[in-house]
């Protein structure tokens, strides 16, 4: 929150022109583009319906609030918050990044900056490129009413890790929980060894250790992502009719809920096979 408060605080005051364009048509002359599908539905995950957020709001909030009535402050003030901050983020990007961008011992402004670094698929590929718009556009924005760029680039690096690290924390969770789920039998029990907490969470770790450094330097985790974000987009689709089903279940017009929902189960599927 401190950083984040502190990118607002540079949008004030420095109020950024936005020279990023309304249509980047560098983007169109790669031979690398992307499908459209999955890429659509992985890119507005969160801000339309998610899988991972639907598993954390049933395996891990549930289990915190003492009324089921504050699930909706929680949940609709978390999807609130969020949109939020994804404006920060595009904010610091298509104005903050033209504040200066540094690139080949050349300083770049404006239009250029955002040209330089987004003139291709290629050129914003990789987890390191993705994420130095943002640090830069926002150490820009914090450097504006005097705090050091090179400071201002350090807080952000540690807002993104800190953010990673209570996702990290989250994703353990909930896979120790869906562990456990898989070895419930029909009376509701968990088998042993896997009902005790502390060898479900050493397992799921240690799967995950051992895929992210199948590949020198830990790239090994990368292979996960491409699944992460079709399996991610099939169990949104499963709590979106899920949703419905409670539309049915309380009488409510649920016809344009279940359409909805097969036009966007189809086209996920469809995605997915690409």
């Amino acid at each position: 929150m401190i950083a984040l408060g502190l990118i607002i605080i540079g949008l004030i005051v420095a109020h950024p022109v936005i020279t990023a364009p309304a249509v980047n048509s560098n983007a169109f002359k790669s031979e690398s583009i992307p499908a459209l599908m999955p890429l659509l539905f992985i890119t507005i995950a969160c801000g339309a319906i998610s899988g991972f957020h639907s598993l954390a709001s049933t395996g891990t909030t549930i289990k915190q609030v003492s009324k089921e009535s504050h699930t909706r402050f929680i949940g609709y003030g978390g999807m609130l918050l969020e949109g939020f901050l994804a404006v920060i983020v595009l904010m610091a990007i298509a104005g903050g990044l033209g504040m200066g961008f540094e690139k080949n011992g050349i300083l770049l402004t404006g239009a250029e900056a955002f040209s330089e670094h987004y003139q291709s698929w290629a050129s914003a590929s990789g987890l390191s490129a993705k994420l130095e718009a943002f640090i830069v556009g926002s150490a820009n924005l914090m450097e504006s009413y005097g705090i050091p760029r090179d400071f201002g680039v350090a807080v952000v690096a540690v807002f993104i890790v800190s953010f990673a690290n209570t996702s990290l924390d989250s994703v353990a969770r909930i896979q120790r929980l869906s562990l456990q789920e898989i070895f419930k039998n029909k009376e509701g029990i968990v088998r042993k060894p896997v009902n005790n907490r502390y060898v479900a969470t050493f397992i799921v770790v240690a799967l995950a250790m051992v895929l992210t450094f199948m590949q020198p330097g830990a790239q090994g985790a990368l292979f996960l992502w491409p699944l992460f974000g079709a399996l991610n987009q099939l169990v949104a689709a499963l709590a979106f009719r899920c949703s419905c089903l409670v539309f049915v279940y309380e009488k409510e017009k649920s016809g344009l809920c279940f359409s909805s929902n097969g036009f966007y189960f189809t086209y996920d599927n469809l995605g997915n096979d690409q």
